[in-house]
């Protein structure tokens, strides 16, 4: 090999070099852009006191609210399937450890105000946080799709943010191979036993 060779040998190692340390630059950045703008704190809107019954899923749970109980959905977001294990146990555990906190909750009721199964439409707020954002930026559900929502780009970078950093359903040696919603449309198999 002359020294000719070995000057453009080093130089395209180089340029290879300079070429992944740019593209971790640009990931850099992105996940710091993400990272700010879906973890800044959020102002709690006027909203109603909240007491937390039962958490029933990573996106529903037994409120009580205005002197009754309600069945809330969380909105904004859609959480694995009750079917769809282990994420939809990870997501209601992570979602009951999180309300457990002895900080006060609020909810911040969402229009339409009921889906076809009567439950309660909101944002819940814990103190200044809103655990819709935070169950989507931990991992443990997806932003809804055709979202009408006064937080519908705060919760898409928060999606964007677990997706990067490969938390929760995003995790890379286990990633949920199906949306909530996929899921429920598949025809349901039943078994005589």
């Amino acid at each position: 090999m002359t020294p000719l060779d070995v000057i453009i040998r080093f130089s395209r190692q180089i340029k290879v070099e300079m070429k992944r340390l740019k593209q971790l630059g640009i990931i850099l950045v992105l996940v710091i852009s993400l990272g700010l703008t879906a973890c800044q704190t959020q102002t709690r809107p006027p909203s109603d006191l909240v007491t937390v019954k039962t958490v029933l899923s990573g996106q529903s749970l037994d409120i009580f609210w205005r002197n009754q109980t309600v069945t809330l959905r969380l909105a904004g977001l859609d959480a694995p399937d009750r079917r769809q294990t282990p994420w939809s146990e990870q997501a209601r555990v992570a979602l009951t450890q999180q309300l457990a906190a002895p900080e006060p909750l609020y909810l911040e009721p969402s229009a339409p105000e009921r889906d076809r199964y009567d439950r309660q439409w909101g944002y819940l707020w814990q103190g200044d946080r809103l655990i819709n954002l935070w169950l989507i930026e931990q991992g443990y559900a997806l932003a809804k799709q055709n979202l009408r929502s006064p937080y519908r780009t705060q919760l898409r970078h928060a999606q964007d943010y677990a997706r990067l950093m490969g938390t929760g359903i995003w995790q890379p040696d286990q990633p949920l191979r199906q949306t909530p919603q996929e899921f429920r449309a598949q025809p349901t198999e039943f078994t005589d036993e």
